[in-house]
C-alpha cells in the first residue's frame, strides 16, 4: 500500500472485513497495474524535467560564450555544485560522487570548447 498507514489489516478493520477481502478488491481493482503505471509516470516525469534542465543549462552556457560573458559561464557549474551538494554529501557512496563530479567536467569542458571554437570560427 503506497498511502501512509494504511496497511491491509487497517483497511479490512476500517471497513468491516478480511484481509483476503481487501486483498481480493485490489487485484479486482487492478491496483498492482494501476500502482507500476504511476511508478512508470513518474520516473518518465522525472527524466523530462532532468533533460530539459539540461538543455536550458547548455543553452545558457551557449550565450554566455558567445556573448563573452565568461564569469556568468563559470557560475553554472558552481551553481549546479551547490544544488547537487545535498545529494552527493547524503550518498555514502564515493564513486557515485566522483562519477557525478567527472561528468559534469566533462559535460562543461566539452561545452567551452565548442564555444570557442564557435566564437573563433563563426
Amino acid at each position: 500500500m503506497e498511502a501512509k498507514g494504511s496497511t491491509k489489516k487497517e483497511i479490512a478493520e476500517k471497513l468491516n472485513i478480511t484481509q483476503g477481502r481487501v486483498s481480493e478488491r485490489l487485484k479486482r481493482a487492478g491496483y498492482e497495474e494501476i500502482m507500476a503505471l504511476l511508478k512508470r509516470y513518474r520516473e518518465l516525469v522525472s527524466l523530462n524535467n532532468q533533460n530539459v534542465m539540461i538543455l536550458l543549462v547548455k543553452l545558457l552556457l551557449a550565450h554566455f560564450l558567445d556573448t563573452n560573458h565568461w564569469e556568468a559561464a563559470g557560475f553554472l557549474p558552481a551553481a549546479k555544485s551547490v544544488f547537487r551538494f545535498g545529494d552527493l554529501k547524503e550518498s555514502k557512496d564515493r564513486k557515485f560522487t566522483g562519477y557525478i563530479l567527472i561528468g559534469t567536467l566533462i559535460s562543461y569542458g566539452l561545452a567551452i570548447l565548442i564555444g570557442i571554437f564557435y566564437t573563433r570560427f563563426s
